[in-house]
């Protein structure tokens, strides 16, 4: 799929050049099937038992509050009946898809002319099995310190986005000013949290083609 330049996606301000990237990872940079996490979550978890569960189990693990056992004996526990561990662990990283190496060209490409920074809802699960699944597709090894000045990981800060604070905490601790950098996320509630701090913002299309994209926003990279 191409994402095509949409001015209601794209808010930038003309007068100030991009000098940063801050660029999400699932559904932009790495393919995303949350339904296929879902459809398998339902075949072992009990539909009485899910009130609250983003609250309470998903975006916990995300903000590096509670630990991978922590977060599987949460799933467990709302199971229909215990199920063997692994099966957990399948259906969580099923949303998983692969990043081109046309993605990766394209990063390495940026890198040389913008700071790239990584921000990404994530958890541990997560992470090791990308860096993984990553380096036997492609060969790349720690893909995000290969291909990232930095990386903002939701676990690591104990931040998720679409909260303000995170896209402060970048600001701040990277130094940067928030009308040089770029913000490209696939969930309009993300952009728009990055836009109420200044943050120029591109909202793209779930799993579009990142490099089309680039070249549309940044054409002196192409």
């Amino acid at each position: 799929m191409i994402c095509k330049k949409n001015v209601r996606n794209l808010r930038i301000m003309e007068t100030k050049p991009i000098t940063c990237l801050l660029i999400d990872l699932g559904g932009v940079l790495l393919s995303l099937y949350e339904s296929q996490t879902s459809d398998q979550l339902n075949k072992l978890l009990d539909p009485t038992k899910l009130q609250n569960i983003d609250e309470l189990v998903f975006h916990p693990f995300d903000r590096g509050e509670i630990g991978e056992e922590s977060f599987f004996n949460r799933l467990q526990t709302r199971s229909l009946k215990i199920f063997d561990g692994e099966l957990y662990r399948t259906a969580w990283n099923a949303m998983l898809g692969s990043m081109s190496l046309e993605t990766i060209s394209t990063l390495e490409e940026l890198k040389k002319k913008y700071t790239l920074i990584l921000v990404s809802n994530t958890n541990l699960t997560h992470i090791h099995f990308v860096r993984k699944k990553i380096a036997q597709e492609c060969g790349l090894v720690d893909f995000d310190r290969h291909l990232f000045h930095h990386s903002v990981l939701s676990f690591e800060v104990f931040m998720r986005k679409p909260e303000r604070r995170i896209f402060e905490y970048i600001l701040q601790h990277y130094h940067l000013n928030a009308e040089e950098c770029l913000f490209i996320d696939d969930k309009i509630e993300n952009t728009t949290s990055a836009s109420a701090v200044g943050i120029q913002t591109h909202h793209m299309k779930l799993n579009s083609d990142f490099s089309r994209t680039i070249q549309e926003l940044l054409p002196s990279i192409s």
